[in-house]
């Protein structure tokens, strides 16, 4: 049995320990038959922090002291200075409980939960919703009562849950409602209308009340989680009155016709029973989906502490979920359980955490399923635990386990691990955990720490995808607490969790934003307790270099610079000044003087924030004269050289991707440069013989210091990441002396070719001129569309496109405008978004789609599709046209 540790002056409540007697004997009922309905869960089914502190307040079991607003409790805040060299920007401390209390009564615990959007953070505890732009501006701050006015709340909100959904770009809200005297239960559910929060929210109400066994039950603790189509919320039901029993979970599966404003479909269902369990689990969490989930998965939920009757007490369940919105027929329901090994001491269950300056410890909760999410096969969960032995054994510890999911039918852990906390303090307890992970396979955990030479703290740490599987960095300080913390409210239990937030950052998919509290001041005392919680958010990881920068379109007085990385944002600068910063990869500087010589460097930059990446990538690039040709070039490196004249060593011309050897060295040249360009070379008169196709995508212009005559030489071509090569070894090179001249391929020349992929050697030229890239056969684009086109959709504007073939194809980038000619915004990337990439290298094709829910009615929108290879090369197609129009909740389309 569950049993609740006591140290020092801490009591035990003993009308709660008779709850959870009562409890104990109303939970589990086996059925004999298969195996695994022999297994029962060890964890003991209670109500959550909040749950308790909202039901005590409804029968005055508790002491709530009014709020003096100017007291001298009301501290101003304080923001940590930078703690890490992970974190990017400042930690910024958000609500804390004396704000709370002004906006709507204090409240414990506080149930951390946030997300990050695009260019936004937004959080929510009990009882309190804020945002904040990137760059720690608080933008809003208002009472969850008040934020869900539309719905009409009758009691105080609570049990907050923030997500953000990548797959429609919008934060995503629920609430719970409960009142024991009218017997009410409520989802309150808001979705932003866009990715900010500052554009407005749609707002539903929804019946969270199901009657179990004849019960009628109000739902706590509830999971939250998205998927590509739909939502969904788990929770535990506990009977009305003064004595809540445990009757079992159930999950409410929505569509997502809120996001349009219309209604989310609601369904309810028992996943225990549809799944064959022998009993009821306790606390579900589904699981936060991000990318292409396998075909007719829509989540997968999991509960802790099951136990086999065979030593094996900590077994974990898996409940997979198919076809959730029943579009074949019904959603179905799938069990696994998988084996941590002996991770917990049932018997014992989690106990509290000590603390510096008191007597009374922290509670940690249970053992209970704290959160999840799934990405590319891989499942991972956090809970916290009391190992039953090795060094953590007797203390609360952070667990997290990462399951195999590519076998759906034989689920398997692939990695597991404790969070010790040993290198924060001494036995240091550490619980509360939550987790997410990045398009690396980086996972990010935060949790709660506290020991008993330090005070209550927020913390974060990190299992990069190359460490050593089940072992996670040092833990990484997000604010350490300050003072003791004491709020029992007259009960049995310090409060602390439930729960706190950790969220992958949508604009780059590579860092984390965690949110968490710690022990602040104490202050506004009530009944002897003045313990004072305050929350705080912070960014952390890597902002990467970008991998290259370019410039083409050279004339006298314009150029247009292109670079490419994972970053969310770049900033571009121009001799020392900064000319652009955004989420673009490409900007056109104007007003430059000709034959003029321009420094350019392009850093990543984190997104909404002023914090860039350490290292740049620099390009100097010279204007042509006036009047010159304006031939689009592609300069790589500035003035590349080399400093010899002949020899047999062969001398690469800095990075432009040609390199030359002398080998007679007869070369009386000391310096020579090459300038790397895309774009038409042009043709005069016609193609040598049996060359069909001259590549667009690389040319050269190579020169030596003292004219041509630079004796015999060879030249060797790097073709890395040119699109469209079919044959590598019946490529041919072509030779021309001027932009006037007639193009000659090299062979006819006299030289010869040596082929050693992905670099072409010419062997035995005399002069030097410009160079192309030709073929005899289709020199393909990186891909080939068969179709593209709009049609209007019932939630908005769907393209579709199917492609032939891809070569090279790194992904597709979706492109909107309101005129033809422009300009177009980015709607969607292959970056951020999963479903956009491509497939590299294939004979074959592929459908891909794309919905845009961001539509008004009767307006008509041009789409650019733009697909980009690996090497950075951009191509546009398209634009389609598509007027929507509303008819009776669908759209319909109308074309020109």
């Amino acid at each position: 049995m569950y049993n609740r540790i006591s140290t020092g002056k801490k009591s035990i409540s003993i009308f709660w320990d008779l709850i959870f007697l009562l409890t104990l004997g109303a939970v589990f009922t086996l059925n004999a038959g298969d195996l695994k309905n022999h297994y029962k869960q060890s964890t003991l089914p209670t109500l959550s922090s909040a749950g308790e502190f909202h039901h005590q307040k409804q029968y005055k079991q508790i002491q709530i002291e009014p709020f003096a607003p100017g007291s001298q409790y009301n501290l101003p805040r304080m923001f940590a200075p930078q703690v890490s060299g992970n974190l990017i920007g400042p930690v910024t401390d958000a609500v804390n409980y004396d704000d709370n209390a002004a906006l709507n009564g204090a409240s414990v615990p506080p149930d951390n939960s946030g997300a990050a959007g695009p260019s936004h953070f937004v959080l929510a505890v009990n009882v309190v919703i804020q945002w904040y732009t990137k760059d720690r501006v608080q933008q809003h701050s208002e009472s969850l009562n008040s934020f869900f006015s539309p719905n009409n709340p009758q009691s105080s909100l609570f049990d907050p849950r923030v997500i953000y959904d990548l797959y429609n770009q919008r934060f995503v809200i629920i609430m719970v409602e409960e009142d024991d005297g009218t017997e009410i239960s409520y989802f309150h559910l808001a979705v932003s209308r866009t990715s900010n929060p500052n554009d407005g929210w749609y707002f539903q109400k929804i019946n969270s009340e199901v009657n179990i066994g004849g019960t009628d039950c109000w739902s706590d603790f509830p999971g939250f989680a998205v998927s590509n189509d739909a939502l969904y919320i788990t929770a535990n039901m506990f009977s009305y009155g003064i004595f809540p029993l445990f009757q079992g979970t159930r999950l409410w599966i929505l569509d997502k016709g809120l996001y349009s404003g219309g209604t989310s479909t609601v369904n309810v269902y028992d996943p225990s029973t549809e799944a064959g369990l022998g009993s009821q689990a306790f606390t579900l969490q589904p699981a936060h989906m991000f990318g292409t989930a396998p075909a007719n998965v829509g989540t997968f939920l999991f509960s802790t502490g099951w136990d086999d009757g065979n030593g094996n007490n900590d077994l974990i369940n898996i409940i997979r979920i198919d076809d959730p919105l029943g579009q074949s027929s019904a959603p179905t329901f799938t069990s696994q359980f998988v084996n941590p090994g002996e991770i917990h001491d049932n018997n014992a269950g989690v106990p509290d955490m000590p603390q510096n300056g008191s007597d009374t410890d922290i509670d940690c909760g249970d053992d209970r399923a704290q959160y999840a999410v799934w990405r590319d096969n891989s499942m991972v969960g956090c809970f916290t635990v009391n190992p039953s032995s090795g060094s953590e054994a007797g203390q609360a510890t952070a667990f997290w386990f990462d399951v195999n999911t590519s076998n759906l039918s034989a689920l398997s852990i692939s990695q597991q691990g404790y969070i010790d906390g040993e290198d924060i303090a001494p036995s240091t307890y550490t619980s509360y955990p939550a987790v997410s992970i990045n398009q690396d396979g980086d996972i990010a955990i935060g949790f709660s720490a506290s020991a008993s030479s330090i005070y209550a703290g927020a913390y974060y740490t990190l299992h990069n995808a190359g460490d050593t599987p089940g072992t996670v960095g040092a833990s990484n300080t997000l604010h350490a607490g300050v003072d003791y913390y004491v709020r029992t409210f007259g009960g049995g239990r310090n409060r602390w969790g439930d729960y706190s937030a950790m969220s992958v950052d949508p604009a780059d998919d590579l860092n984390f934003w965690v949110f968490n509290q710690y022990a602040m001041q104490r202050g506004s005392a009530a009944g002897g307790e003045d313990g004072r919680w305050a929350t705080c958010f912070g960014n952390f990881g890597t902002i990467e270099t970008p991998t290259f920068l370019e410039a083409n379109n050279i004339t006298s007085t314009s150029m247009t610079l292109h670079w490419s990385g994972r970053s969310a944002e770049f900033r571009l600068m121009r001799d020392g000044a900064e000319v652009y910063a955004g989420s673009d990869t490409f900007y056109t500087a104007t007003a430059l003087s000709p034959s003029t010589s321009y420094t350019f460097q392009v850093y990543g930059k984190a997104s909404g924030q002023t914090y860039y990446s350490t290292n740049n990538v620099t390009l100097q690039v010279t204007t042509a004269p006036s009047g010159s040709d304006t031939n689009p070039t592609e300069v790589i490196s500035s003035t590349p050289t080399i400093d010899a004249g002949g020899g047999t060593t062969e001398f690469e011309i800095k990075d432009t991707g040609v390199w030359l050897t002398f080998p007679s060295g007869t070369s009386t040249s000391s310096s020579f440069t090459s300038a790397k360009k895309t774009g038409d070379p042009g043709v005069v008169g016609s193609l040598p013989t049996g060359i069909t196709n001259i590549s667009k995508d690389r040319n050269w212009t190579v020169t030596a210091s003292a004219g041509t005559n630079a004796g015999t030489y060879n030249i060797r071509f790097d073709l890395t990441g040119l699109p469209g090569i079919q044959s590598f070894n019946t490529l041919k090179i072509l030779k021309r002396d001027n932009s006037s001249s007639s193009w000659e391929e090299v062979s006819s020349l006299g030289a010869t070719y040596v082929y050693n992929e992905p670099y072409i050697t010419v062997q035995g030229l005399t002069t030097f001129s410009d160079f192309a890239i030709a073929s005899t056969g289709d020199n393909s684009l990186p891909v080939e569309l068969s179709s593209f086109v709009a049609n209007a959709r019932p939630l908005g504007i769907e393209l579709t496109w199917a492609t032939q073939s891809e070569v090279n194809n790194a992904g597709f980038i979706v492109e909107r405008s309101l005129n033809e000619q422009g300009p177009y915004d980015e709607l969607a990337s292959f970056r951020t978004d999963s479903t956009l990439e491509g497939l590299g290298n294939s004979s074959f094709g592929q459908n891909y789609s794309y919905l845009d829910t961001e539509i008004s009615d009767g307006v008509t929108y041009w789409y650019k599709l733009i697909d980009v290879a690996f090497s950075g090369l951009r191509k546009e197609h398209g634009p389609v046209k598509v007027t929507a129009y509303f008819q009776q909740g669908a759209l319909r389309s109308v074309y020109d």
